[in-house]
């Protein structure tokens, strides 16, 4: 398999070449012809109820999700932000559900952003967010589909100074008495890692004497930054409160998980994708699965290091790390909505083999992702 920078084309080449092939209706295989997002056309009247909001972070998760409209109404746009308005398939409703459909761009600031407009804006109950991912879990492929049953940010951290510059030990909350249990494994010195959240715990100071001694005494030693968990506030109470909810995790919608467990057994994904403006195809070593169920997590920074991914899996088991996801669900559950998260895998977060392999897979993850959720829908 070649290496994405190989291949000659920077990033934004990749898309303008996938977006005038689709356009042409080639394209990822089972695509139809592609509707041009320019030609959609602006109608401000249109209204503002419908059954489901979806968003998505970049161009080419959006163009797989209008490529399997049943038909789309036309678009309203706030802050800069298109929302495509449209029907999907559904089993029943009438055979379609209508939908607003948006691109949130890439990053938790702007996944946030973009929920509560569609929250303030549209008359919505049920969201979900889909696109590409990286993954964690090491028995997860490329192409694979994740859909977590919470969503957790272990960058939402902090970074700890020592309580004491000749102890071991670095200050970590309440009190500074700690057991084995209280750490978690990390490469011999380094400082990628982070401890488990949910309890108080400390890192060592990752000297050569130190982590000997650490390890001698039955310790394993950590980094020394931890994740603190995340504030959600609703409309009765603000910040000031000492009653305000925080949570490392954030649980999906009980009710459309069990509707994603029952769907994912119907749903095929290929193992064959041509890669958008060029003749290279790929057929996959393992034939894409979909899971359902686990962690996933997101960032705001992109995370392409094998090391940190081994370490990330050991301490909370994420399935995959993305840049928006969690933010979404924060904002869904300060407004109280149902919601649910579909990402497929376009590369591996720094275990890619030949170098990371988003260039090479967004297309095909983008439409795997749709798959999915087109059936998410269908059977809701």
């Amino acid at each position: 398999m070649p290496r994405a920078d190989e291949l000659g084309l920077a990033e934004q080449a990749h898309h303008d070449a996938w977006r005038a092939e689709v356009l042409a209706g080639k394209g990822a295989p089972g695509h139809r012809l592609l509707v041009d997002l320019d030609a959609i056309k602006e109608k401000p009247g249109l209204s503002s109820k419908v059954d489901i909001g979806i968003i998505t972070a970049f161009a080419p998760e959006v163009q797989a999700v209008l490529d399997r409209m049943t038909s789309i109404l036309g678009k309203k746009t706030f802050s800069g932000r298109a929302f495509f308005i449209g029907k999907l398939a559904c089993a029943s409703a009438g055979g379609t559900k209508k939908v607003a459909v948006t691109v949130s761009g890439e990053s938790m600031v702007n996944a946030a952003l973009t929920t509560q407009l569609l929250v303030d804006k549209f008359q919505v109950s049920k969201l979900i967010f889909s696109g590409i991912a990286g993954g964690i879990d090491p028995t997860n492929n490329i192409g694979d589909v994740v859909i977590p049953a919470r969503w957790a940010q272990p960058h939402n951290q902090r970074y700890i100074r020592p309580l004491q510059t000749t102890k071991l030990f670095y200050y970590a909350g309440k009190g500074n008495t700690f057991t084995s249990d209280t750490f978690q494994k990390t490469r011999s010195g380094d400082y990628i890692s982070f401890t488990r959240p949910g309890t108080d715990r400390c890192t060592v100071n990752p000297t050569p004497a130190t982590l000997n001694a650490a390890k001698a005494s039955g310790v394993v030693t950590d980094g020394f930054a931890l994740p603190i968990p995340v504030q959600i506030l609703t409309e009765t109470m603000d910040a000031f409160e000492s009653t305000v909810p925080a949570v490392y995790n954030l649980p999906v919608d009980a009710g459309m998980l069990a509707v994603a467990k029952k769907v994912a057994a119907s749903v095929g994904l290929s193992s064959k994708y041509t890669i958008p403006g060029t003749n290279i195809t790929f057929t996959l070593a393992v034939k894409p699965k979909i899971k359902v169920g686990g962690t996933g997590m997101s960032s705001a920074t992109f995370v392409d290091n094998a090391e940190y991914r081994v370490d990330v899996y050991e301490a909370i088991g994420a399935e995959s790390c993305d840049m928006e996801s969690t933010a979404f669900m924060q904002v869904c559950a300060t407004n109280k909505k149902k919601c649910i998260v579909i990402r497929s895998l376009s590369d591996l977060a720094g275990g890619d083999a030949d170098g990371n392999q988003v260039g090479n897979f967004f297309g095909m993850a983008s439409y795997h992702s749709s798959l999915v959720l087109t059936a998410l829908v269908a059977a809701a």
